[in-house]
């Protein structure tokens, strides 16, 4: 999982998105508890957040 999510991230940086949306499902909260970690040691994320419509997402915001 962790490699799906760093290469999404690079990915996205290639194309100059700025924001993104990575869909981990809100069941136990296993997954986004994973995927926030990975977020926060990964250098070309600038911030992330739950979205607060539905919590089974999370918003990143790329360095571009």
């Amino acid at each position: 999982m962790e490699a799906l999510i760093i290469e999404f991230i690079n990915d996205n940086v290639k194309m100059h998105n700025e924001v993104v949306v990575i869909v981990h499902g809100k069941s136990t909260g296993i997954l986004t508890k994973k995927t926030h970690e990975v977020l926060k040691n990964n250098k070309n994320v600038l911030e992330f957040k739950l979205d607060n419509w539905n919590i089974g997402q999370t918003i990143v915001k790329l360095k571009v």
